[in-house]
């Protein structure tokens, strides 16, 4: 769990960079959430029929399907595995709403007109109704994933209550804290009840491939991997690439907060928040002490607010870069440990052109080092400017000062 602890000379700064935890549901939501339904189906098309299969969906198929009270997860074609195959999940508020929408569509001559130019392109299709465990993460209507890792994880029945307690104590946690996207674990209510599945949401195989190899990097990783071998018999894992039709309709209604900001979101920063327009907050987990920091998008440069924990320069660098814009050149420092000038240094090789901080965190900063005089750290103990010319203001409140 992520906490705040402000320091006197850091609070307005803790103040606008305190971030919640994880985004598991919290104790208290409601039990309706949890009665929600997801219907998976596995749908194998033609060799010679992709096409024309997908624009029947687009102009027909979809409609009638939310028309129904379906509310699409995502759906997605299989670049690793059955090349034939789309994958498809789709939410449901109980078995009672799957049960309507089934006999909306049974009496709707329009169904029935398209599953008669459906049918013809198929090769087959198969079904299963999922719920998320007690305390999974919950999908994204209309994921925007550019790539998805849908993983099953096949876990005898006598080991399942060890294995969703390993993962919802701890695993969700590791697996968010080292930069993954991850959403489940769903049961499996309706199918085989061993299978339980994860989806890995990733901007790309290049993202995947470096969390991974972080991750098995760590011992924290290594032992994730171990655990989930003694509770598994098997794990398939197959690569999806969402459909092209598989957005949202206009003026879409479903009720989905996080969609909008989707943009914002970040695999390398599980704890991202964007606080307002320009400012973004970051959060770290217990084992970085809960720190926080932050980056300001100006007009011509980025400007980092304290420094990241357990991220490398370079990657935080591209991913502030990423999310504004703008090239992180400034760094404001409320407050400094004593071993933070090595990473200090590592900015400054990054391409901080610049590092604002008061007397007293310089000399916490640098300490006695002779060759700290060659640093460009600027002392301010009064109004400065930080970034763009327009905006000023002590370090501790620059961030106010810059939304």
């Amino acid at each position: 769990m992520l906490r705040c602890v402000a320091s006197a000379a850091s609070s307005a700064l803790v103040a606008m960079l305190c971030l919640g935890g994880a985004s598991a549901p919290a104790a208290d939501e409601p039990a309706a959430a949890r009665a929600k339904v997801y219907g998976e189906w596995r749908i194998f098309i033609k060799p010679d029929k992709g096409p024309e299969y997908d624009r029947l969906i687009e102009t027909q198929g979809l409609p009638l399907f939310r028309e129904a009270g379906g509310r699409m997860v995502g759906w997605w074609k299989i670049l690793i595995g059955n090349l034939y195959e789309h994958v498809t999940i789709w939410e449901y508020d109980d078995m009672a709403a799957f049960e309507k929408a089934v006999g909306f569509l049974g009496g709707e001559k329009r169904f029935a007109f398209f599953v008669a130019k459906r049918d013809p392109l198929l090769a087959g299709e198969e079904n299963r109704f999922l719920r998320l465990s007690a305390e999974a993460i919950t999908p994204t209507l209309h994921d925007p994933a550019k790539w998805v890792i849908h993983e099953v994880h096949r876990v005898p029945l006598k080991l399942r209550g060890m294995y969703l307690d390993y993962l919802e104590t701890e695993g969700l946690k590791l697996l968010e804290e080292s930069g993954f996207r991850p959403v489940g674990p769903f049961l499996t209510s309706v199918g085989k009840w061993s299978e339980t599945t994860l989806l890995f949401r990733f901007e790309s195989l290049a993202e995947r491939e470096r969390l991974i190899a972080r991750f098995n990097a760590t011992e924290e990783g290594r032992r994730y991997n171990r655990r989930i071998a003694e509770f598994t018999e098997d794990v398939t894992t197959r690569l999806l690439l969402p459909a092209a039709f598989a957005k949202p309709p206009a003026g879409d209604k479903t009720g989905n907060a996080a969609a909008p900001n989707e943009q914002f979101k970040s695999p390398l920063l599980p704890h991202l928040e964007r606080v307002s327009q320009r400012v973004f907050a970051v959060g770290f987990a217990d084992k970085f002490r809960s720190a926080n920091c932050g980056f300001v998008a100006g007009s011509d440069e980025a400007v980092l607010i304290d420094l990241p924990r357990g991220v490398a320069a370079a990657e935080m660098a591209r991913e502030v870069e990423r999310l504004t814009g703008k090239i992180p050149r400034r760094l404001a420092l409320t407050h400094a440990d004593a071993d933070d000038l090595p990473t200090v240094k590592e900015w400054i090789a990054q391409g901080i052109r610049e590092v604002i901080a008061t007397p007293a965190t310089r000399a916490r900063l640098v300490g006695d080092d002779p060759a700290a005089s060659k640093l460009p750290i600027r002392i301010c103990d009064g109004e400065t400017e930080i970034g763009d010319r327009s905006n000023t203001g002590r370090p501790e409140s620059c961030l106010a000062d810059l939304q």
